[in-house]
């Protein structure tokens, strides 16, 4: 089927004012900004990020039916002004690896992007990075859906695929895989610097006709389990011993009809919805609560941050989370 391609447009990080100052820097003394970002923050060796669905971070913590995410959301940090870019998923997870949603505002999983990813930027660098989705029949699968009735693992929850460099490439199908290669890469001691893992709609808790139960609820508490099985899998594997970082964030938020109509008339920024947002750090200790604003676009560059990587997307603008939180 024909494809259409979306360039990607930039998007501009914090106030016209900061990125401003933060221009005129870069132009006087002949330094990225994002350099310092890159020096000051602390070294990691693993980081592992979660991607649920479409849940506000009211309709998450507190709520009984997460008792595993609200533990860990009480001992470890959680952000409380996190937020998605957009509304449905599909541009929400080409952010969560570019850092832009490309102003796309559908599902089709026909949809290519061309910017340059924090993924990519890694694996230049010799850093290994792994997908992994469950529900997905074999590595480097490239169809929209399976099992095409009823699906449960769907494209539009897979970003590497959306990008056709990645899509097309043999190295890079190698690397995006079933789920449960990660039990066998835990086991073995060859985790990925960076491990994206995606649960199927069963487990994410977004739903779908191939579950057995689609009430809300439901769906909370299966992925509520879905994260503990995995988060303690890793803590328990090799890779935790190190300084390594478990990330566990949403899609979107609710998409309710007051704010169908709001955004119809104006797109501000972090308009997919408040998420809720975790950091679990196998180092440290103590619960943290990050109150700043951050949504996916600070996420990627947290990550380029992170693992040294001078990510291109918005190289003279960057905004990273706190660095309190890792040291």
């Amino acid at each position: 089927m024909k494809t259409r391609t979306i360039p990607l447009l930039p998007v501009s990080f914090g106030t016209i004012g900061r990125c401003l100052l933060k221009g005129l820097l870069a132009v006087s003394f002949g330094v990225l900004p994002f350099q310092d970002a890159l020096a000051a923050y602390p070294d990691v060796d693993h980081v592992f990020v979660f991607v649920l669905e479409n849940k506000g971070l009211k309709e998450i913590i507190g709520n009984p039916d997460a008792p595993y995410i609200n533990r860990l959301s009480r001992r470890h940090a959680l952000f409380t002004n996190y937020h998605a870019m957009a509304h449905p998923s599909l541009p929400n997870y080409v952010a969560l690896i570019s850092g832009k949603t490309g102003k796309t505002f559908t599902d089709d999983p026909h949809l290519r992007f061309s910017e340059p990813t924090v993924v990519e930027a890694m694996e230049n660098r010799g850093m290994a990075v792994r997908g992994y989705f469950q529900a997905m029949p074999a590595p480097g699968f490239l169809e929209d859906a399976y099992p095409p009735s009823n699906p449960l693992y769907v494209l539009k929850h897979n970003p590497f695929f959306l990008f056709d460099r990645m899509r097309d490439n043999p190295g890079w199908r190698r690397r995006v895989v079933p789920l449960e290669q990660l039990t066998d890469d835990l086991g073995k001691g060859r985790v990925p610097r960076l491990s994206f893992i995606v649960g199927d709609l069963c487990h994410d808790m977004h739903g779908g006709t191939a579950c057995p139960d689609n009430a809300k609820a439901s769906l909370i508490r299966a992925g509520d389990r879905f994260i503990k099985t995995w988060v303690e899998r890793i803590r328990g594997s090799m890779a935790w011993r190190g300084r390594s970082v478990i990330f566990i964030t949403w899609d979107e938020g609710r998409y309710t009809l007051v704010q169908r109509v709001k955004h119809a008339i104006r797109k501000p920024r972090g308009w997919g919805g408040r998420v809720p947002f975790l950091a679990v750090k196998s180092y440290g200790s103590g619960p943290v609560l990050v109150t700043e604003y951050e949504d996916h676009r600070t996420f990627v560059d947290t990550l380029g941050a992170l693992f040294k990587v001078n990510y291109p997307g918005e190289p003279s603008h960057p905004n990273v989370f706190p660095e309190r939180l890792f040291r």
